[in-house]
């Protein structure tokens, strides 16, 4: 993911309820780590 993109999410996640924004991280931490083995 480029720089520009992450700053997109961090404006697109900065309007989200903070409850909200925990499940998002999570969310993508797992994605992460579930596509660490997998080559692109």
């Amino acid at each position: 993911m480029s720089f520009l993109q992450n700053s997109e999410l961090v404006d697109a996640l900065s309007s989200l309820p903070e409850r909200q924004l925990v499940d998002v991280i999570a969310l993508t931490l797992e994605t992460r780590e579930a596509n660490v083995g997998r080559p692109e």
